[in-house]
């Protein structure tokens, strides 16, 4: 009866290990399984999101667009004065730019570098144009990542360095350049550190001419100084002697949903404290709001 006893005992003990190991591993694949579920129901909800968002854009921008018609319609009967002609873009100064931007933008390596970010949204482009291209860093992303893309310039050393490294670039103005191209021919547009140089009263019409050539889901990325950064006006804006007024960055996004881009991000770039240490004294929260990034770049999608 003892042997028995035992025996059972035994038996009774290793089957208990059995079903809590059985019970362990059945628990552990429920909740593997359950937190890939929830993890595949939070993408898609993410993405129907998204989809949700754009649609509605859509929408906005459709009914925008209709009130316009509208207004131009009932207004065209009636007599109007001409609009003066837009200011002319202006003459590049006589410098050598290239050195200029070398010494106050930094050399080609960090600005490409600065740039790297922008390449991911450019994925599976086919015609991409940079307006305001330089010295080619931009550009030189898009054949790392074998995204065929263009560039325009009004300097001709600019070009000139571009066309050495192998890119295809050429010495254009961007309005003329841009409206001699057909409707819906580019599939991607970047533009840095150019919109700073321009009239505002030309701006809306440069907005407009990227917004008419993008096709459909169509990539823009603008990138300027930020005047939301205190520092900027201290150091770097009234360097460059072609710059005629900064940009906000809530007024550039206007102009993006007037013209039909939405899906907007923003990104704060270059970082001040990272050129002026001694932000490092003031309170966190204030130096965030008011010495943040010294450029901003805005990325948004035709809708």
């Amino acid at each position: 009866m003892a042997d028995l006893q035992a025996a059972y005992a035994h038996r009774a003990d290793l089957m208990d290990a059995n079903y809590r190991d059985t019970t362990r591993a059945q628990h552990a694949d429920f909740s593997a399984a359950l937190e890939r579920n929830n993890a595949d129901i939070q993408q898609r909800l993410w993405a129907d999101m998204e989809k949700v968002k754009l649609d509605y854009e859509r929408l906005i921008y459709t009914e925008l667009r209709l009130i316009r018609q509208r207004a131009a319609a009932g207004g065209a009967g009636g007599s109007a004065s001409p609009s003066p002609p837009a200011p002319a873009q202006p003459p590049a100064l006589p410098l050598d730019y290239s050195r200029f931007a070398e010494r106050f933008r930094g050399d080609e390596s960090h600005v490409k570098e600065g740039q790297r970010f922008y390449a991911p949204h450019f994925t599976g482009c086919r015609e991409v144009l940079d307006i305001g291209c330089g010295r080619g860093e931009f550009l030189e992303l898009m054949r790392e990542a074998g995204v065929p893309a263009r560039g325009i310039d009004l300097g001709e050393e600019s070009v000139a360095a571009c066309r050495e490294k192998g890119l295809e670039a050429e010495t254009a103005d961007l309005f003329a350049y841009l409206a001699a191209l057909p409707e819906h021919s580019l599939d991607g547009i970047f533009c840095a550190q150019v919109v700073e140089h321009l009239p505002p009263g030309r701006l809306p019409e440069m907005i407009g001419l990227c917004a008419s050539r993008l096709t459909r889901s169509g990539v823009i990325a603008i990138e300027t100084p930020n005047p939301e950064c205190l520092a900027i006006f201290a150091t770097h804006f009234y360097l460059d002697p072609t710059h005629v007024r900064p940009v906000p960055h809530p007024l550039l996004a206007f102009y993006f949903q007037e013209n039909g881009i939405g899906v907007i991000e923003l990104r704060k770039l270059s970082p001040a404290l990272e050129t002026m240490p001694s932000l490092a004294s003031l309170p966190e929260d204030f130096r965030e709001v008011f010495f943040g990034g010294l450029d901003y770049g805005i990325i948004g999608r035709k809708l």
